[in-house]
């Protein structure tokens, strides 16, 4: 600008002109950067600001950081102070009552007192410090939870339900805790709460009521009647007594309501845990719903690691040492259920003709009570939880042992013998239903071809679909991640096939347990609309077929 403003005075030629217009070319250009170096400028002052308040945070947080640990080491250090100064008392209180038995044997007894308050103050110290473990442990492990949690919604936001999102909501999934495991802490926290709360309220009557009075009853209620003057020689001591009880008494309240804190603060973060674990769980069970576990079924001929592990004889050999030394913690649980079990089956052929008896009573026109009904019922359900009973119990013990490694055979043969029972029973309960001259002909007046029909399908169920609900359920509970699962689909996918066929033959319309029943009532609904509702029958167990096959195995 100073240099075209000297321009202006000078005379007109081609060199001014061309210069002149050079300085104007540069101004313009200069004038139109101005704003980009402005936006630029501003945007690195705003970055600076940025860094600036990040690492202040950081600073924030590190300082953070570092109260808490000092705070933490000053906490570790105060509970090993508490714990040696309960040591010490208890030594003190020991040898004041070894002492006091050749010294004044009439205090002996109102001694023991004050050696059992202070044996129960170390206690409460030793779980007061095994508590603030817990708390501790538990706080960690419900912030992990809570960042795992924000780190998943985040990715799927960000990626979207792709099939790697899917495969780690899943592997999240099968690392949660278990929220039953946690409620029932919280619940014996919270009897253990109770007790607390309990046991103050008698320290504080104590406390209230301790007096030279109330020791010389102990006196007299240990060593019978004393006199005046014997009682009087003991004051000092009495007083020293009193002294020393009260400085027991108020130290044992304040450990306990030190534990009766941090108790109440661990049942609060159980509680908090196992409702985080419900949300986060049903909020993975929400979108792997809709995600991809697997390819094509046969598009990998691979066999997972899990699953060659059911091939080890090693691993067997692990699962039948953790399954003894289950049966070993409870030996008069389990042989009292052998016993049960053992003579359950012997006593199944006496069952069985009882059955029969009752059924040819309940058949008679003349039979006019509900008892042979009832009698039937009760031993058709003895004989028929007999044997599913085995896997239920053993299954219930595996899953309460806490000495299973995740992934392990061991781990999930509990999950396997569980499902194996509770598909067992149902089915086994109603094929006795359907036996010779059992509850379904004979009390309940079912035609003799829907119980022979029911009774035969039911058999091969109860044979071929046992084995496949607890390969099933154990292949799941190795590894619940989902990788190939090439043998796990099979299997399930021939179960369902199986199931199919079943229910094919036993609900048919023209040839299943309701043939007669619709054949007498062709106008009825449920005729008219039987093709409706044979069809969605058996389009449940093909559809979940078809979507392992697809891929869409959970």
């Amino acid at each position: 600008q100073e240099k075209l403003k000297s321009l202006s005075g000078a005379s007109d030629g081609l060199l001014v002109d061309a210069t002149r217009m050079e300085l104007k070319t540069r101004l313009a250009s200069l004038q139109s950067e101005k704003p980009a170096l402005l936006s630029k400028q501003i945007r690195l002052e705003a970055e600076e600001k940025f860094d600036l308040l990040r690492l202040q945070r950081d600073l924030v947080s590190l300082k953070l950081s570092q109260a808490q640990a000092r705070l933490t080491e000053l906490e570790k250090s105060q509970s090993a102070k508490r714990q040696l100064a309960a040591d010490k008392a208890t030594k003190i209180a020991l040898q004041q009552q070894k002492d006091i038995k050749t010294e004044n044997p009439l205090l002996s007894r109102s001694y023991e007192v004050n050696t059992r308050l202070a044996l129960r103050l170390q206690e409460v110290e030793t779980k007061s410090v095994e508590t603030k473990r817990l708390l501790d442990d538990l706080g960690i492990q419900l912030s992990d939870l809570r960042t795992q949690y924000r780190e998943s919604r985040n990715r799927v936001v960000q990626i979207g339900l792709t099939s790697s999102v899917g495969a780690m909501l899943r592997k999240r999934k099968a690392e949660l805790p278990s929220i039953q495991r946690s409620l029932s802490d919280a619940d014996q926290i919270k009897d253990q709460i109770n007790e607390i709360q309990f046991e103050n309220f008698d320290l504080n009557q104590q406390m209230d009521e301790l007096s030279k009075e109330v020791i010389v009853a102990e006196i007299v209620a240990a060593n019978g009647e004393q006199s005046i003057s014997e009682l009087d020689e003991l004051e000092g001591s009495i007083e020293e007594l009193i002294v020393a009880r009260k400085e027991k008494l108020a130290a044992l309240e304040n450990s306990l309501d030190r534990l009766f804190e941090q108790s109440f603060n661990l049942e609060a973060s159980d509680r908090s845990l196992a409702a985080l674990t419900h949300e986060y769980r049903e909020y993975i069970n929400e979108r792997i719903l809709w995600i991809r576990s697997n390819g094509l079924l046969f598009s990998q001929l691979e066999i997972d690691r899990t699953d060659r592990g059911l091939l080890s004889v090693s691993s067997w050999t692990e699962a039948g040492h953790g399954i003894w030394k289950t049966v070993s913690k409870s030996p008069l649980f389990y042989g009292c259920f052998s016993l049960v079990t053992v003579i359950l089956l012997v006593a199944k052929r006496q069952f069985r003709q009882e059955i029969r008896k009752q059924g040819q009573l309940a058949a008679r026109g003349a039979c006019d009570t509900f008892w042979p009904t009832a009698r039937v019922t009760v031993l058709a359900a003895l004989i028929a939880v007999t044997v599913p009973l085995i896997p239920l119990v053993l299954g219930l013990g595996l899953l309460s042992s806490a000495g299973a490694k995740e992934g392990s055979l061991l781990a999930a043969l509990g999950p396997g013998l569980l499902a194996t029972a509770w598909f067992a029973i149902p089915v086994e309960l109603f094929r006795r239903m359907c036996s010779h001259g059992g509850l379904a002909n004979h009390h309940f007046a079912w035609s003799d071809h829907a119980v022979d029909l029911l009774r035969a399908n039911l058999f091969w169920a109860s044979v071929l679909g046992t084995p496949v609900v607890f390969a099933v359920a154990l292949l799941q509970n190795l590894d619940q991640t989902h990788g190939v699962d090439l043998v796990e689909r099979v299997v399930f996918v021939v179960g369902m096939l199986g199931l199919t066929l079943c229910l094919y033959r036993c609900f048919s319309p023209k040839y299943g347990v309701f043939k007669d029943t619709l054949k007498a009532n062709e106008r009825s609904w449920a005729n008219q609309t039987s093709a409706i509702w044979f069809a969605a029958l058996l389009f449940v167990p093909i559809s979940l077929a078809t979507l392992a096959i697809l891929g869409f195995y959970y």
